[in-house]
């Protein structure tokens, strides 16, 4: 549970190192990070049902997770539920309707003291989204990131690097560039690296690693981060239209400025 949320605006952590692939996903390529569910609010989500998106087959593959079903009330806007130890037994392929079991998987995982599996996973629940202008006013903003943040500062027995990637942007409408962005905020607020894996969008790398790249050189504080986006949205509201696109052409430009000016 999240006692306090940062003061986002003044804050004066930068960008941690940040690895983005359109290859490879979370749960095969994330060993020894803390690994995130994309949660429902009821963890677990369809998993008992129909569901078959990142969730429901991260609970399928590691069938430990559902007995989180039993124990776990609907989390509330500063809760996240941290997981450690479960292991998997299946590899799979596909995606959604498409999904289907592929073969046994052994799970080479070290283990702890405790003896259990190394694999530490955090759910959290993105907002349910109907379009980019209802993401992008402030409570919304603050919503996401202040979630996000919980459950990256989450008490793991290390500050590993976290693995994720496009939360929040499948069925609940999420928008991709700016979820990337406030996940890259909230690590970087946790004090912690990101490996994000884009499933297949190589364009979504390519753009996030030009933001990533300019703030970084800029040595753009994550208050002024939070400013920019502040100061794009009121640009896209009073154009009336326009996309995510332009959040991040804003960001690149304002770090370029501020670079000539220290030049």
């Amino acid at each position: 549970m999240l006692e306090s949320s940062p003061d986002w605006a003044n804050s004066t952590a930068q960008l941690q190192k940040l690895l983005v692939t359109a290859n490879g996903t979370i749960e095969d390529n994330g060993t020894g990070m803390l690994q995130v569910d994309f949660a429902n609010k009821f963890v677990g989500g369809g998993v008992l049902e129909d569901g078959c998106v990142q969730e429901e087959i991260r609970f399928v593959i590691a069938p430990e997770l559902i007995v989180s079903r039993l124990i776990t009330e609907e989390l509330d806007p500063n809760e996240s539920l941290l997981i450690t130890g479960c292991e998997r037994f299946s590899n799979y392929s596909g995606y959604g309707r498409s999904t289907h079991w592929l073969s046994d998987h052994r799970d080479s995982n070290t283990r702890d003291s405790w003896g259990r599996l190394g694999t530490e996973i955090v759910a959290i629940d993105a907002k349910v989204c109907r379009n980019l202008s209802s993401q992008l006013l402030d409570h919304a903003l603050l919503r996401e990131l202040n979630k996000a943040y919980c459950g990256f500062c989450c008490e793991s027995d290390a500050r590993c690097p976290v693995a994720t990637g496009n939360w929040g942007c499948g069925a609940f409408g999420g928008d991709l560039r700016l979820k990337a962005l406030l996940q890259l905020m909230a690590a970087a607020e946790a004090n912690r690296p990101i490996c994000y894996f884009t499933f297949g969008d190589d364009t979504l790398c390519r753009e996030m690693f030009q933001v990533w790249e300019s703030a970084s050189s800029a040595r753009c504080t994550i208050g002024k981060l939070w400013t920019y986006i502040l100061e794009a949205a009121e640009q896209l509201h009073t154009k009336k239209g326009g996309d995510s696109s332009y959040i991040y052409h804003y960001i690149i430009d304002r770090c370029r400025l501020s670079l000539d000016n220290d030049g």
